[in-house]
């Protein structure tokens, strides 16, 4: 609850007895300072973006480029769009007091937190705080071994709530929380831990919660749901009749499966499965290898728990999408390991079965 100066103040004294000097004056400061910082930084970032765009467009009929955009090439009007809208995804960083803020990840998770107060904070017992439809997402790969639901999912938010976010530990041992079940969920020698799950789980049910708070999900249905008029409410429907044996019909019914299952052959007969390298190809899965490579490499200097977490959670990444493209294009062990060489070797890791291993372990 950053808004709320008090229990800031006394969240970080107990962190740092430098901020046991301050007063909730001192905290306000502070925090109107962050969100003009905040601010500033997303408009120049967004005014050097059209401008670096108005430049590539203005300077694009010189030389090549504006050849290739005379003759309707990439350098036209989409490509200059293209680059425009990949600057303002970029998140820009914000310098406060020798910390590197990113700002839309700051700002996004302060509309979490400010609705996780508005939510739960309307309760008079917390423990009666539930969630549902749209706002859940999809149950994690560990639920299943702890007997997870959907009030566990709500309890983390009333975490959030009273300890804050990140205090993983207090949540572990509130009992009114009823978060022990968890500890299920790890089994013992794999780097899989209880505030790792719920860190994740957390990030996760912040986000869905934002995206409904911001209109960019319906609150009413959740994901490939419809809403229509309750079953039974409309007038009743006739069975047809069956056709006579010997009559040579073929019943509807059947017809229709025939049909749906030609179709699916006809789909997948279109176009050979992606190669090794388009599989690999994806922005997502890109970065994320660079990421394993850069954390491999030490050229950054991070402590060995971030250093495994990270390790964890893009491995994780990188194996769930090789698992999903094998399975849709019905790969078999060869093909599999082909992708695994190629991650590894991207990631600069000593070798994709080690990988692969690595990655079954994490999953349990």
């Amino acid at each position: 609850r950053f808004h709320n100066h008090a229990k800031v103040l006394k969240d970080v004294s107990e962190e740092n007895s430098f901020f046991a000097n301050l007063n909730e004056d001192h905290i306000r400061q502070l925090s109107d300072l962050l969100a003009e910082g905040l601010e500033k930084t997303m408009e120049v970032h967004l005014s050097q973006t059209s401008q670096k765009a108005v430049a590539a467009e203005d300077g694009g009929g010189g030389g090549p480029a504006g050849a290739k955009k005379e003759d309707g090439g990439d350098g036209g009007d989409g490509g200059v769009e293209k680059k425009e809208k990949k600057e303002k995804e970029k998140d820009p960083t914000l310098g406060f007091y020798g910390n590197a803020i990113r700002v839309k990840e700051t700002k996004n998770r302060l509309v979490e937190l400010r609705a996780v107060d508005e939510m739960v904070g309307k309760m008079d017992d917390l423990g009666k705080f539930r969630i549902g439809g749209a706002m859940l997402p999809r149950a994690p790969v560990w639920a299943r071994k702890c007997q997870w639901t959907p009030k566990d999912d709500a309890m983390i938010l009333v975490g959030i709530y009273k300890h804050g976010f990140g205090s993983w530990d207090k949540m572990l041992g509130d009992e009114a929380l009823g978060m022990g079940k968890i500890q299920a969920s790890v089994e013992p020698g794999t780097k899989n831990t209880p505030e790792a799950h719920l860190h994740v789980r957390a990030n996760a049910l912040l986000r869905r919660l934002r995206e409904v708070k911001q209109g960019t999900r319906s609150m009413a249905s959740g994901p490939g749901r419809q809403l229509g008029p309750p079953r039974g409410s409309g007038p009743p429907r006739r069975k047809a009749p069956r056709p006579p044996p010997g009559s040579g019909k073929v019943p509807r019914a059947r017809k229709a499966g025939a049909a749906a299952s030609a179709q699916a052959k006809q789909k997948m007969k279109k176009g050979p499965p992606p190669t090794v390298k388009e599989i690999l190809g994806t922005e997502e899965i890109r970065a994320t290898l660079k990421k394993i490579k850069v954390l491999q490499d030490g050229t950054k200097p991070v402590t060995k728990e971030f250093k495994m977490k990270k390790m964890k959670l893009y491995l994780s990444r990188v194996g769930h999408h090789i698992e999903s493209v094998a399975r849709e294009n019905g790969f078999g062990e060869k093909e599999e390991e082909e992708v695994w060489q190629l991650a590894a070797k991207k990631s600069r890791l000593t070798d994709g079965t080690r990988m692969k291993t690595i990655f079954k372990r994490l999953q349990g």
